[in-house]
């Protein structure tokens, strides 16, 4: 292939010259806007960015649960509870700047804004513990392991639920 013709080969189907890839130019980003090209990727993309941002509030969940049930000794139930409110709180200013990009609103907006994210987040949390309680009760798994699998598990129901929080269209 002659230079000219590679050239145009790459522009067009990997980094084309946009407004988005002429602003951001680090490889990263290259690979991000390569990625959302694609009609699939696309049409999930703010199911990534949550399950990614996620990750964040997931993570300080599991270390609470683990710190709370195996250092200090409380019940797992108990301990349970609590990492999930610490988790939820975590999750909720993470999701709110980066997942959903939602903008700065008046106190008592936020105030009613968080309230829906965590009425949707004990709905989650109800199911978590009801599968939390029978992976341990009747699978024997550890409780940090339990409450990891009941999250996945439970990913879906708060992923819809928080999109209509900060989505009002």
């Amino acid at each position: 292939m002659n230079n000219k013709l590679k050239k145009g080969f790459k522009n067009q189907f990997f980094f084309s010259n946009t407004l988005l890839t002429l602003k951001k130019k680090t490889f990263v980003y290259k690979i991000y806007y390569w990625l959302i090209s694609f009609n699939l990727f696309y049409k999930i993309k703010s199911f990534l960015k949550y399950g990614v941002v996620g990750i964040l509030g997931t993570l300080t969940d599991l270390c609470i649960l683990y710190f709370l049930n195996n250092v200090i000794g409380i019940y797992y139930i108990t301990a349970t509870l609590i990492s999930d409110f610490c988790g939820n709180y975590v999750n909720y200013n993470l999701h709110k700047k980066y997942a959903f990009k939602s903008k700065r609103k008046s106190f008592f907006r936020e105030f009613v804004s968080f309230i829906k994210y965590y009425f949707v987040s004990i709905i989650a949390i109800i199911v978590v513990f009801g599968l939390v309680i029978f992976f341990v009760e009747v699978f024997r798994f550890l409780p940090v392991v339990a409450k990891l699998c009941s999250d996945l598990i439970v990913l879906f129901i708060r992923f819809i639920g928080h999109k209509l929080v900060f989505n009002k269209k």
